[in-house]
């Protein structure tokens, strides 16, 4: 008896079954909008969009800069247009510089150690057909609301992006990432995908911030036409190391404009300890 009419049937079922964990082809796009404390000002606008094997995120809604990650490999890859420059972050070495920056905050204020090592209660309750999820700790506090997803493709997706971008933004803006990346385990646990995140600080300082998230299950063809201009970017633009990178693009980005912290302050021991410091000296 021949195993081959076997193989031929179990090995498309396997292949399905890896497709299907993967989320491959899951094709979606988000549109994010950051307000201020005051909730009357937009700062910043995101669209992000999630194709195929990648996800492609256009900050303020402009061509200028991107910034890619890899589903795949975790990796991160920071695009500069003007300069037609490009530089990859591995998911090592991402993961190691904020590994590291937790280390050194164990001496900061509350609320920047409690970034690093949350310790949150977590309430779940269900409100005019909306879920509302809080995580409250020492210092900080957030509130999702959202709706329900039955997708695990999707949320997959979605929860492998927000853990890597609250990774890249803790570089960016000297803020560690975990409690970022605990919230977002708790919502796709739940599998909740956010309609609002309200983060608060509850130290005296006021500080509040709110993002809107709007989600979309189909692709429009500028969405397609934006996926191919960066694809042709990657095959197009320098490839420069992240030293070099950080130096060329910094004149221009603006994600080193409203950073309060330079990338190199993100990348040494030394660097690590002026923004605990400077943590200190907010407080």
């Amino acid at each position: 008896m021949s195993c081959r009419p076997i193989l031929k049937i179990v090995a498309p079922i396997c292949l399905l079954v890896q497709l299907a964990r993967a989320g491959l082809g899951a094709d979606f796009r988000v549109e994010t909008e950051i307000v201020d404390r005051s909730g009357e000002e937009v700062a910043s606008r995101n669209l992000t969009i999630f194709h195929a094997d990648k996800v492609y995120d256009f900050l303020d809604g402009t061509p200028a800069e991107v910034t890619v990650f890899e589903s795949g490999t975790g990796d991160i890859i920071l695009i500069e247009r003007q300069r037609r420059l490009q530089t990859k972050l591995s998911h090592q070495k991402v993961h190691s510089m904020c590994q590291r920056m937790s280390e050194l905050v164990r001496t900061a204020p509350v609320h920047f150690r409690e970034m690093a090592f949350p310790d949150f209660r977590i309430k779940h309750v269900s409100k005019n057909e909306r879920l509302i999820l809080t995580l409250t700790g020492e210092t900080l506090r957030y509130e999702i609301t959202g709706s329900r997803n039955e997708n695990r493709g999707v949320l997959s997706q979605y929860r492998s992006f927000a853990d890597a971008f609250a990774r890249l933004n803790g570089i960016l803006y000297a803020r560690p990432p975990q409690a970022r990346i605990r919230v977002n385990a708790s919502m796709v646990d739940r599998r909740i995908l956010p309609e609002t995140v309200e983060l608060t600080y509850m130290d005296g300082s006021g500080f509040k911030a709110t993002s809107h998230h709007a989600f979309q299950f189909t692709l429009n063809a500028e969405d397609l036409r934006r996926v191919r201009r960066v694809e042709a970017n990657l095959r197009g633009f320098q490839v420069v190391d992240w030293e070099n990178y950080r130096f060329s693009a910094g004149k221009t980005s603006s994600y080193f404009r409203h950073s309060q912290h330079s990338f190199a302050e993100g990348t040494t021991d030394h660097g690590l300890r002026i923004i605990v410091r400077s943590a200190r000296n907010r407080s």
